[in-house]
């Protein structure tokens, strides 16, 4: 997600905690599941942690959010959230979805990813382990 003026590390606290959101030691926020499995995680654009006691001095032009398909649960739903979160902090910040190259992200390019999650998913699921599952966390360590 990139932004014309960048991001303050407030404004990224603030909507990732409105969101369930948690900053953890490895400087990223993390939306967790009710087990504590990732969801969804925010990082820092320019691949520096953000720290708490620093967020009200920086500002970044972009922040990610990842998803890691095979350690998240309920994959493409998960994604589908994660897309929406990252739509809701683009319109609420003057924001836009970009890939690795900062090209912008149309509904289109999210489908075509979406549809690339979809056969992972079924392959590990037709092999016994469940994305997000104790098998895939030690598998995709």
């Amino acid at each position: 997600l990139a932004g014309p003026s960048g991001f303050t590390g407030e404004q990224i606290a603030a909507f990732a905690r409105s969101r369930g959101f948690v900053l953890q030691g490895d400087g990223r926020f993390h939306c967790t599941d009710a087990s504590g499995r990732d969801i969804c995680i925010l990082q820092n654009g320019q691949k520096s942690s953000f720290v708490a006691s620093s967020l009200a001095s920086i500002c970044t032009p972009s922040i990610t959010f990842e998803l890691d398909v095979p350690r998240c649960p309920g994959t493409p739903e998960s994604f589908d959230d994660c897309v929406a979160i990252a739509n809701g902090f683009a319109a609420q910040h003057d924001g836009k979805l970009v890939d690795d190259n900062g090209s912008e992200l149309t509904s289109t390019g999210l489908t075509a990813i979406r549809d690339q999650i979809e056969p992972l998913f079924a392959a590990m699921t037709a092999r016994g382990i469940s994305a997000g599952g104790p098998l895939a966390l030690r598998l995709f360590a």
